[in-house]
């Protein structure tokens, strides 16, 4: 208030990088790849949580003493910057959870899953995470395939992909866009990883 008149200062800020929350370098989803641990940065207690984010292996903070992270996990996170996160929980997108799929066929840029008559589309906003889930590492490269069939039953398959939906395709019935997708180098996910993850096949 100044000379009885209230004011409201509004500050902009032009930036050439990525802001906070928003998908990019370090991005809002990553895999865990190392045991998490607790340092003190400048008197704060921190938990140190080594990721894959998909172009770099990195260790990223989140404020507190106990961890919310588990090594093999795929998980999201307010992206703070300077390598600071906050909110950090197993991979979601509001009330989308991570689902988990056998890849039945793809074509182009979108693919379908055995026991679902859903298509699901990769869109230039998908984050892709390739990983080998037996191993618990990164990859910087990998390819989106069709599932193995489980050895002595032709109609099981393995699990290699899990996901996220972004949104409904307003173009397709039975469409969904992607907010992320992981998968796996191997073409198949470890039982550690579907259990780590809270995922049933």
């Amino acid at each position: 208030t100044v000379s009885n008149n209230d004011k409201v200062v509004v500050g902009f800020i032009k930036t050439t990088g990525d802001e906070p929350n928003a998908k990019g370098v370090s991005g809002n989803y990553a895999y865990v790849t190392g045991d998490t641990f607790t340092t003190k940065i400048d008197g704060t207690k921190y938990v140190g949580i080594p990721v894959w984010d998909g172009k770099e292996n990195l260790t990223v903070y989140e404020e507190g003493s106990s961890s919310r992270a588990t090594k093999g996990e795929v998980i999201t996170f307010d992206n703070l910057g300077e390598g600071y996160v906050d909110n950090v929980t197993i991979a979601k997108n509001g009330s989308y959870q991570l689902a988990i799929g056998a890849v039945k066929s793809t074509e182009d840029s979108t693919f379908t899953i055995y026991g679902s008559n859903d298509t699901y589309i990769i869109t230039k906003d998908t984050t892709i995470l390739y990983i080998s889930s037996a191993d618990k590492e990164g990859s910087d490269s990998g390819s989106l395939a069709e599932a193995n069939a489980v050895v002595g039953q032709p109609d099981a398959y393995v699990p290699n992909v899990v996901f996220v939906v972004d949104e409904a395709d307003s173009d397709g019935t039975n469409a969904w866009k992607l907010d992320l997708l992981v998968v796996d180098v191997d073409n198949e996910l470890s039982s550690a990883f579907i259990s780590t993850n809270g995922l049933t096949t």
